[in-house]
């Protein structure tokens, strides 16, 4: 709910540092700002455009696609501490309207930051819980994957491989990740 209104109150920043007569560059660095918060490139994309750029982390060959967009919550900050500096720089920059000053802007950027840093740390947790969980599953010889294939061969070798238990017991789908 904190970065709802952030592309709505960057869109009348600009709007404000418009209106009060800045130099035509700091505008311009101000417009550049509010596209990355909205989420829009500086110009349009072919309608053939190539795939995103893709980046291969070595470590364990896991691919990682990286956003172009901007909307992420980090980079939304990011884009919005730079329009206040912008901002900051312009004297003729003087909004008569309280939410729009640079000061009370700052405390929303502040107030932006953690409630980044917060959902960093929620959605961390949130990873290393599933990891977890995952291992708990799949991975070694005493998950609960390993356990069920054993029980299911148990099951064949106690009443046979083409006993009514066997068949019943084949079709309980188990399906291991592999990671």
């Amino acid at each position: 709910l904190a970065f709802a209104e952030i592309r709505s109150l960057a869109s009348r920043i600009l709007a404000e540092l418009k209106s009060s007569g800045a130099h035509p560059e700091t505008v311009a660095d101000a417009a550049a700002m509010v596209r990355k918060i909205r989420g829009y490139s500086s110009s349009k994309k072919p309608v053939t455009a190539a795939a995103p750029p893709v980046e291969v982390n070595t470590s364990d060959n896991t691919v990682v696609n990286r956003s172009r967009s901007g909307k992420r919550f980090g980079y939304i900050t990011v884009n919005f501490g730079k329009l206040i500096q912008t901002l900051s720089s312009e004297p003729a920059y003087q909004p008569a309207i309280p939410e729009l000053q640079v000061a009370n802007l700052t405390e929303k950027l502040a107030h932006l930051q953690s409630v980044n840093e917060v959902m960093v740390n929620k959605v961390t947790a949130w990873s290393m819980a599933r990891l977890e969980r995952d291992a708990f599953f799949y991975q070694g010889s005493d998950s609960l994957h390993s356990t069920a294939m054993a029980v299911k061969q148990q099951i064949k070798a106690t009443f046979g491989a083409q006993s009514e238990a066997a068949r019943l017991a084949s079709k309980i789908p188990f399906t291991k990740l592999y990671f």
